[in-house]
């Protein structure tokens, strides 16, 4: 790679200087919110100006009936959640609401713990990929903030769920978060998809009817002929459309997931990467750290101290230097 640059350099030099400056120029248009936000946090003028499409411009308006950026900067989208109740939130709200709801509703796994893949949405339709711990730490702050600016709990639910995966997956016995979780297994994403046949096998005739209603499932699919699973409907539309009251659709779907997540834990699991990444652990620690400080959750500030934990014991060395990543626990004085 670095041969290649220096080749690139050499042979076309002002095309290098070119593309620098368009990045550049980029990165100065991402940092136009954390500039007004830093001029005297005079906010209600900032969400006035032109500026404003600053963090709406990468929204994806070809992704069918519901606009969502394909790969969302979730910083700009975490400022703009926390700062949105001391402005005017017409337009922020608007489109938070709706990238908010089809992030969880793109999340491609039927357990009540579920973390999200690298991309909700392709243009080519719903896309099952990698489970990053770096995208899923960034989301779980914005959903527990997003919690904290509405008093909403579908978003500490959301919150919840992330970290309850990942305590579940992505966590090595000696306290280490893992790298990701791939979508591979037994074909590009086969772990995650459903048909309606093997839903109503599990759950009958009449909870599947429910189910299916709430996460999209049809005959046709969406991807290659199966179904990942995501929302399309709040649970009181489920609720109307069958008859039911709001809490019988909440048990039908809570008990319809777990049956299915067992289910699920059957079949071949996709490769876990397995690398431990201090700056990635550095992440995932501070949403658990957040979201337990928030929520006054037990269980998620001892794996936030348990992390911690891990990273002083393991990934420095006797003089504190710190270690990038390791494979596999390493005694503290020997760096890998």
């Amino acid at each position: 790679m670095l041969a290649a640059v220096a080749e690139s350099w050499q042979e076309r030099p002002h095309e290098i200087e070119a593309m620098g400056r368009e990045l550049l120029a980029q990165l100065d248009e991402t940092n136009d919110l954390a500039r007004h936000l830093s001029d005297s946090y005079s906010l209600r003028p900032f969400w006035r100006t032109p500026s404003i499409p600053s963090p709406l411009s990468s929204i994806d308006s070809t992704a069918v009936s519901v606009p969502v950026p394909s790969f969302p900067s979730l910083p700009i989208w975490t400022s703009c959640c926390v700062f949105m109740p001391a402005v005017s939130a017409r337009n922020p709200w608007r489109w938070w609401r709706r990238l908010s709801t089809v992030w969880r509703s793109a999340e491609s796994t039927t357990s009540s713990a579920a973390g999200f893949t690298a991309i909700a949405w392709i243009r080519s339709g719903w896309s099952p990929l990698r489970k990053m711990l770096y995208d899923n730490a960034q989301l779980a702050q914005t959903y527990i903030r997003c919690y904290q600016a509405t008093g909403k709990t579908f978003y500490r639910g959301v919150a919840e769920e992330i970290l309850e995966y990942v305590m579940r997956e992505m966590t090595s016995p000696e306290g280490g978060f893992y790298s990701a979780q791939d979508a591979d297994s037994e074909g590009e994403g086969r772990f995650f998809v459903w048909t309606p046949a093997a839903v109503r096998a599990i759950l009958g005739e009449r909870d599947a009817e429910v189910f299916g209603a709430f996460f999209d499932i049809t005959p046709g699919g969406n991807w290659e002929g199966t179904n990942i699973l995501h929302v399309i409907k709040e649970a009181p539309q489920v609720a109307e459309e069958f008859g039911l009251s709001v809490e019988e659709t909440a048990t039908i779907l809570d008990t319809a997931r777990a049956r299915l997540l067992a289910e699920r834990e059957k079949r071949i699991k996709p490769h876990l990467d397995d690398k431990i990444l201090t700056a990635w652990n550095g992440l995932m620690l501070a949403a658990f750290a957040e979201v337990a400080a928030v929520l006054d959750n037990i269980v998620f500030r001892q794996v936030a101290v348990r992390n911690a934990q891990f990273l002083l014991q393991t990934m420095t060395t006797r003089t504190r230097a710190g270690i990038c990543v390791c494979s596999a626990p390493i005694a503290a004085d020997k760096p890998n």
